[in-house]
C-alpha cells in the first residue's frame, strides 16, 4: 500500500477498488495514526500549557 492510497482511504476514498484489494490490513492503519496523532497532540498541549503557566 503506498501513500496516496493511504491519504485517499483517509479523506474520502477515492481509492475504492485497492481498499478492497486489501481490506484488512487497510483498516487497521487510519486507527493506528488516529492513536498516535491523539498522544503526541495532547503531548504537544501539554507542553504548550506547562510553557504558557510558568
Amino acid at each position: 500500500m503506498n501513500l496516496f492510497d493511504f491519504w485517499g482511504l483517509m479523506f474520502g476514498g477515492t481509492t475504492k477498488d485497492s481498499y478492497d484489494k486489501k481490506n484488512g490490513e487497510q483498516k487497521l492503519w487510519p486507527s493506528i495514526l488516529l492513536i498516535v496523532l491523539a498522544v503526541s497532540g495532547i503531548f504537544i498541549l501539554h507542553l504548550l500549557l506547562s510553557v504558557l503557566w510558568k
